[in-house]
């Protein structure tokens, strides 16, 4: 707890507050996660909640999200190859990008960093599969080359992933 006066705020994902499903999911210890949450909402008022939407029943995290006094997001289960890793209930989409477009990180502008349950540093919260992540410098540098058409495998799918033309200037 000693490093949340170092945080402007803290992001925590969670898709469901029922044990049940989170074991069934793959996210273990769940009683454990609310009971660390809810101590850490008790020293931290800047919490923010973000549940990504698979289809499951939301009130019990809207409920937990009320009663620490969070803000919550809901995001949709993004159509990316990495996420099969953690929502394993989904098929892998196989997607394919043009060659003569650069690809741009438009959540890079933020400046986020984002750490997953394992301490991997992260430019952003919607990397799930770190055994494709190259590493935070290196992304960094993949998306400030304005000559690579190649976006990285952890990066495939995402929302934020826009194609721009290229420029040889």
């Amino acid at each position: 707890m000693q490093v949340v006066k170092y945080l402007d705020r803290i992001s925590i994902s969670m898709d469901t507050t029922d044990v049940d499903l989170a074991e069934r999911v793959g996210r273990h210890r769940m009683d454990r996660v609310i009971e660390n949450i809810r101590a850490l909402s008790a020293v931290f008022p800047s919490i923010r909640i973000t549940t990504v939407d698979f289809g499951q029943p939301l009130d019990c995290v809207r409920e937990f999200v009320r009663e620490i006094r969070a803000t919550h997001y809901v995001q949709k289960l993004f159509k990316k190859p990495d996420y099969s890793v953690v929502y394993t209930l989904f098929p892998v989409p196989q997607l394919n990008y043009p060659t003569n477009l650069n690809y741009k990180c438009m959540g890079l502008a933020s400046r986020m960093v984002a750490y997953n349950i394992k301490g991997v540093k992260m430019p952003c919260c919607y990397i799930k599969d770190t055994s494709v992540y190259p590493g935070y410098d290196e992304i960094i540098e993949i998306f400030n080359d304005r000559y690579n058409t190649i976006p990285p495998k952890c990066c495939v799918g995402c929302v934020k992933l826009q194609p721009v033309a290229l420029s040889y200037k």
